[in-house]
């Protein structure tokens, strides 16, 4: 999905960026900015979808009493 942070295998890599979409074309945009944004032409193949479920955080579990 646009603006997911995803595992994927492409070019013979595997890296960690996030999905992007604009205008029909695929991007591949790094978390540090230092690193450039690649447009996805080859097949890939995604390994997995990063996500976060509400409510887990750690502050939600720890106590001060």
């Amino acid at each position: 999905a646009h603006g997911a942070y995803v595992v994927i295998d492409y070019q013979s890599e595997t890296t960690f960026r996030q999905y992007w979409m604009e205008g029909g074309r695929k991007f591949l945009r790094a978390v540090n900015a230092a690193y450039p944004t690649v447009e996805m032409t080859e097949s890939y193949r995604v390994r997995g979808v990063v996500t976060q479920r509400a409510g887990r955080r750690r502050k939600d579990r720890k106590r001060y009493d």
